[in-house]
């Protein structure tokens, strides 16, 4: 029995490249001026804008198959937005995501200080509320960024997706849809001793199920949420290490005044109790008084009475 052949997919794109205008356009910028010049920004092949639709888009013309999948095209677009972009927002510094040196060093900090000066049944609930980040989210200005550079390193070239230029500093980006940098090529990146983000772009269409314009993309490129650090440099650790360490030394003196001033608080309580109790003492000890006041009267009566019937 013949197999049906196979209905082909059409991929709905959402962001064509605009050769005439050059740039990234949306469907919301398609105008009679430049409808027949857009193209994918993956394989430059022409595309068309498909409006009138449950879901608007764009597709290759004549349902020609793209010489990329949607995974090169999303990273490609991206590439190009990053021509325009000129801030973003640095992701924090989370502890866990320390490398291994370096969280090995920040946990014999973190342990020396907590044994000499946290009681070990105490521990584990004082550090609970310690924060858990290094750095917190900072936004930068990027002067201009290059676009795919080779950098070379003493264990060979590597291709950098976007270098951002901040000011006198260089930043290094990776956008990734489903492959995440590799560790050969996070080793040639730590030799260059120069910060390094990736961002998820796969998470991004999760959220969107391909249903984005211009504005959602860059927004997504701009915030903290959609970035983690993939290297910061040897400097920046040992400075983040040290910065934490002073907080929490601080964070150590608050719990012990606290523990002085709970303690304070007890004997506080417990000298009025006792005061109460005193009292209470008192008051017994003088109705006795009275008592016993009363009682010598009534015998003191009773001998006279005896006097008199004598």
């Amino acid at each position: 029995m013949r197999n049906k052949p196979s209905k082909k997919r059409v991929v709905k794109y959402p962001i064509a490249f605009d050769s005439l205008g050059k740039e990234l356009v949306d469907l919301s910028h398609i105008t009679e001026k430049n409808r027949d010049f857009v193209v994918c920004p993956e394989c430059s092949s022409r595309f068309v804008a498909v409006i009138n639709h449950q879901t608007p888009h764009f597709k290759h013309y004549g349902d020609r198959e793209c010489s990329g999948a949607f995974e090169s095209y999303i990273h490609k677009v991206v590439k190009e937005m990053f021509k325009t972009i000129t801030e973003i927002e640095l992701p924090e510094l989370l502890i866990k995501d320390l490398p291994e040196e370096h969280l090995r060093n920040f946990l014999q900090m973190q342990y020396g200080l907590l044994d000499s000066n946290i009681p070990l049944n105490q521990q584990r609930e004082f550090t609970i509320g310690l924060k858990k980040n290094l750095t917190e989210v900072k936004k930068v200005k990027i002067d201009n960024v290059e676009i795919e550079r080779t950098i070379k390193t003493p264990k060979g070239d590597i291709r950098v997706d976007v270098v951002a230029h901040l000011r006198n500093k260089m930043l290094f980006i990776e956008p990734y849809y489903s492959n995440a940098i590799k560790d050969d090529k996070k080793e040639k990146i730590k030799t260059t001793n120069i910060p390094t983000l990736s961002i998820s772009l796969m998470e991004f269409i999760r959220f969107t199920k391909f249903k984005f314009n211009l504005s959602d993309l860059k927004e997504w490129l701009l915030i903290d949420n959609s970035k983690n650090w993939v290297y910061l440099n040897d400097g920046s650790y040992k400075k983040h290490i040290n910065s934490y360490k002073k907080y929490l030394w601080s964070e150590i003196q608050k719990h012990k005044r606290r523990i002085i001033l709970n303690e304070i608080s007890i004997l506080k309580k417990e000298n009025v109790e006792r005061e109460n109790d005193l009292e209470d003492l008192k008051k017994k000890f003088k109705a006795v008084k009275a008592e016993i006041s009363d009682a010598l009267k009534q015998i003191d009566r009773l001998g006279k009475d005896l006097e008199d019937l004598k």
